[in-house]
This record gives structure tokens, sequence and C-alpha cells, in this order.
């Protein structure tokens, strides 16, 4: 069982959500959902946040102030919520959304 990390990223001044495309094999295809990742090997919280981020939306962001822990609803694995901000004002669509 792995960790996972999820960011509310403030966008435009609103809450950024994503949307997977309906035709993926990843859970939570068609649905809208905050942006999300399991942490890989021995990084950071912060750097796993920004990897989300640049892969699947094309932004930095800055990773603010932890929020909550919870657990995943699919692999039941710890997952710690950050709020965060963008700094770029584009974003770029990624392979699943």
């Amino acid at each position: 069982m792995g960790r996972a990390v999820a960011a509310i990223v403030i966008y435009r001044g609103k809450i950024l959500l994503g949307k997977k495309r309906s035709d993926s094999q990843k859970v939570l295809a068609g649905i809208w959902h905050l942006r999300g990742e399991m942490v890989e090997g021995v990084e950071s919280d912060e750097e796993a946040l920004n990897r989300c981020l640049n892969e699947e939306c094309g932004l930095e962001i800055k990773v603010g102030r932890h929020l909550a822990v919870g657990v995943t609803p699919t692999s039941s694995s710890q997952i710690d919520w950050y709020e965060c901000s963008a700094f770029r004002d584009e974003l770029k669509i990624g392979s699943d959304l």
C-alpha cells in the first residue's frame, strides 16, 4: 500500500477540477475530480503534486498549507490534501483527461 497526495488548486480565482475521458480504463473515468497522485519512491509530497499537475494540466504550482489526511476510496492508501496555487495561466490537457 502506497501513499497519495491531492491538490485543491486555486486557478484564476476558482478551484481547478479535472475530468477523465469517459473511455479511460482508469478509476474515475468520465467523472469530475480533484487532481491527485501516488507518491513515488523517495519523492516529497510537493514533488509528487508538481509532477501530477505538470503531467496532467501543464501547470506549475506552489504547494501551500496541508489541509487534511484521509484514505483513498480505491486503494485505502493514506492521502494528504494540500491547498495549492497555479503559477502559469495556461492549461494543457493531459492524455487521460
